[in-house]
C-alpha cells in the first residue's frame, strides 16, 4: 500500500495501492483486491483509477473505501456535465 488518506468530509479513506499482475484487472477484481487489503467490505468500495504502462506488470490502483452504503451513495457517484457549445467564430454553428 502507497498510502492512505482519511477525509472525514466524505466519510471515506482514499486508497493508493501497487498491484502485481500478468493482465489488467478488471474494476470488480480491483475492487476485490482493495477489499482484500484493507479488510473492508467490498459493496462500501469505488475505484477511481486503475493505471498501467507498457510491458511492466505493476499497476497503480486509486480507491475509495467509505465508511456506509449511505455515505457512498451521497458522494460516491458524480455525473458528468454536458459543456454548452459556444456559438460563435471558431467552429460555432453558423
Amino acid at each position: 500500500m502507497l498510502s492512505e488518506k482519511t477525509n472525514s468530509l466524505f466519510r471515506r479513506k482514499e486508497v493508493e495501492l501497487i498491484y502485481k499482475a500478468e493482465q489488467n484487472p478488471s474494476n470488480t477484481e480491483a475492487v476485490q483486491i482493495v477489499a482484500d487489503m484493507t479488510n473492508s467490505n467490498v459493496e462500501n468500495i469505488t475505484v477511481r483509477t486503475i493505471k498501467g504502462r507498457f510491458g511492466v506488470k505493476t499497476f497503480l490502483i486509486k480507491a475509495d473505501i467509505y465508511e456506509d452504503l449511505e455515505s457512498k451513495g451521497k458522494f460516491g457517484t458524480f455525473k458528468k456535465r454536458n459543456k454548452k457549445k459556444k456559438v460563435g467564430a471558431k467552429g460555432g454553428k453558423k
